[in-house]
């Protein structure tokens, strides 16, 4: 999750996404769990496979193992 950023900083999340470091940064919060809610307090798309095709709220299950997710 990141809270409140700046847009250069943003950009600069997504270019660390590959290695991992990103994780480091203090604007970053990882959360994990097996059924998770994701909502917000206005209309947010949101998809997977780059397919958006919905809005926030969603929920979500894992099965353990079964996939890795990078949210």
């Amino acid at each position: 999750m990141i809270e409140e950023a700046p847009r250069l900083l943003f950009f600069a999340l997504m270019r660390e996404l590959t290695t991992g470091a990103h994780v480091r940064r203090p604007q970053v919060r990882i959360l994990r769990g097996r059924r998770i809610r994701i909502e917000a307090d206005r209309e947010i798309p949101y998809g997977a496979d780059g397919e958006v095709d919905a809005v926030l709220p969603v929920t979500v299950r894992v099965l353990p193992g079964a996939l890795r997710v990078l949210c």
